[in-house]
């Protein structure tokens, strides 16, 4: 029988997997804090932009921001006019590498006479979220 081996230094998996929703919560509460009061202050302006693009035959999609870091949304470092937005249809919504089931999901569901659909990603923390804007 060999002798038992020291801890390694540097983590396994469960620091890494704790380390990513350490991550993840750090960009929740960020998003929820900085990014979401922004985006409901701006919700007929980002809804009248996607209702545009919508009516325009890019059918249901979504806004994308898109943040390097977690420390970039809580800088307020993303396009606060509609020249610097993204809006992106439901086919090409794989295209964001994320598990996009649920926000596949929100834009099947939502109501384009009556909502948009905001996607924020965070690469960093490997992190996406959505929110629905009622239509003003």
């Amino acid at each position: 029988m060999s002798p038992p081996q020291p801890p390694r230094a540097g983590g396994g998996g469960g620091n890494s997997s704790a380390g990513r929703a350490q991550g993840s919560q750090l960009a929740q509460d960020t998003l929820e804090k900085v990014f979401k009061p922004w985006c409901k202050q701006r919700a007929a302006q980002l809804f009248r932009f996607a209702h545009r693009r919508f009516s325009a035959g890019d059918g249901r999609g979504g806004i994308i921001f898109q943040f390097a870091r977690t420390s970039d949304a809580a800088d307020g470092r993303w396009p606060t006019d509609e020249a610097g937005w993204r809006y992106l249809p439901q086919r090409s919504i794989g295209s964001l590498g994320i598990k996009t089931n649920h926000v596949l999901s929100a834009v099947q569901r939502y109501s384009p006479q009556q909502q948009c659909v905001v996607i924020v990603l965070v690469k960093e923390a490997k992190f996406d979220r959505f929110y629905f804007l009622n239509a003003p």
